[in-house]
Formats: structure tokens, sequence, C-alpha cells
């Protein structure tokens, strides 16, 4: 009688300390699909790069498949999954758009200039790098680059290393480790949400990557608005997703 040899377990072991690594970084986030991105995120923002055994510990987390969230990661230029045998990424990227707007304002011409000034092998190449990535939804500005998660507009080899002296910087920004507190705070409902969420001094809401002159545009009409403020946050919110669609 022919006795099954017993192989060895596949796919990936999940590793306890990154389950508790993702547990605490995700805190009360409530566990949905559609909410992967943003737990992504907050594991690239905390460890500057996502590990294997952290896409392992998320999908665990999230129950869903490995390959679900490894095909979700590694689609966005955002975010670097590593794996066992390679090495980590510097602990801040500069990126330079690609995009059609932005190669013909320049920026093959940066992205070579970033490169002789930071070059690879050197001592800054173990705290810097540069790629150059897809669009980052900010052609009015081309050429763009961004610092770590800081977008410099009309970049220039110049501007670009004065930001990168700084280590990066932010302007009018807040660091949320939960990004759903907001959103869920100024009733954004969940159709309309997106990775990013900007609030006006007027309490106006803006979700996705809207490009300035949209948002100037709101500014001239909303006068002629005859709505109540929380009526026409409802109506920017649909504006809004209606443009970046």
């Amino acid at each position: 009688m022919n006795k099954k040899k017993l192989g060895k377990q596949k796919g990936r072991i999940l590793d306890s300390s990154a389950l508790l690594e993702v547990q605490k970084l995700l805190s009360d986030m409530p566990r949905r699909k559609d909410l992967l991105i943003e737990a992504l995120h907050l594991i690239q923002d905390e460890y500057h790069f996502i590990s294997a055994k952290h896409v392992v510990a998320l999908a665990f987390e999230m129950k869903l498949s490995h390959a679900e969230v490894y095909e979700v990661a590694t689609f966005y230029h955002h975010f670097d999954v590593i794996k066992e045998d390679q090495i980590p990424p510097p602990p801040l990227t500069v990126r330079v758009c690609e995009s059609l707007s932005c190669e013909m304002s320049g920026a093959n011409k940066l992205t070579k200039t970033l490169k002789q000034l930071f070059p690879d092998n050197s001592v800054l190449s173990e705290q810097i790098r540069i790629q150059a990535v897809p669009c980052v939804g900010r052609c009015q500005h081309a050429p763009v680059a961004v610092v770590g998660k800081n977008p410099v507009d009309q970049a220039t080899p110049e501007l670009v290393k004065k930001h990168v002296e700084k280590n990066g910087f932010t302007a009018n920004g807040q660091d949320h480790q939960n990004l759903m507190k907001i959103k869920e705070k100024y009733n954004i409902e969940p159709q309309y949400r997106s990775c990013h969420t900007a609030v006006s001094s007027e309490g106006f809401i803006f979700e996705g990557h809207i490009p300035s002159k949209y948002i100037k545009q709101f500014f001239k009409m909303k006068a002629n608005l005859e709505l109540s403020k929380t009526a026409t946050i409802l109506k920017v919110i649909r504006i809004v997703f209606l443009w970046v669609r």
C-alpha cells in the first residue's frame, strides 16, 4: 500500500510579530476590502516599505488572499513591496512624474540631474533614491517631483535638493493614523471615499486627486449655491466624485 508523502506547508507562514504590528497600525479601522489601500498606506508610512511578512499578516487580518493584497500593493508605485531576499529601500524616496505633461516640461532631464546629484552606490544612496513614476495627478504644475509624501511643483534640481536637505517638508498637512475617523466626522459617504481628504477653512471637503483649477472653479461658483452648509458639503463630494472618475 502506497503511503502519501507529507509535503511542506505551502504558501507563506503567518509571522505573529508582523500580525501584531499590523493590528496596532490598523487600530480600530474596519477590516473591509475597500480599505485595503488605506491599510497599505499605514504600513508603508510606518516602515517606508511593505515586507512580505506584512503582506501575509494584512491578508490574514483583512480575510483576503495573499495574492489579492500583493497585487494591489505592487500595482501602485507608492508602495514598496520587499521580499525576504531583497534589501529595503532608503528612508527617503524622490519620485519624478514621467507623465506626458511632465515629460514635455523637462521631467527626463530633471531625473537625470537628480541621479547625478544623488548617485547610486554612494553614501547618499543609502538615504535617498530617485524614481521615475507614472502620473502623480498634478499635471498643471509640471514638472512635478514628490519628496517623501510632499509634492514639489514646477520642480527644478535646486528646489528638489532644498527639500531633500530638509528630509521632506509638510505644508498645511496633518498626520492621522486613521483617516476613517476624519471621513466619518465629515459624513463622507463610503462610495465617495478615496485615499486623500482635504478640508478647507470654510469646512468644504474634497476627496481624491483634484486638480487645483477645479477647486478654484468651485470656490468661484459656491457663492451661487443656495444650499445649507451640510447640503453644500454633500454636493461638493458628489461633484468631486464625478471629476475624479
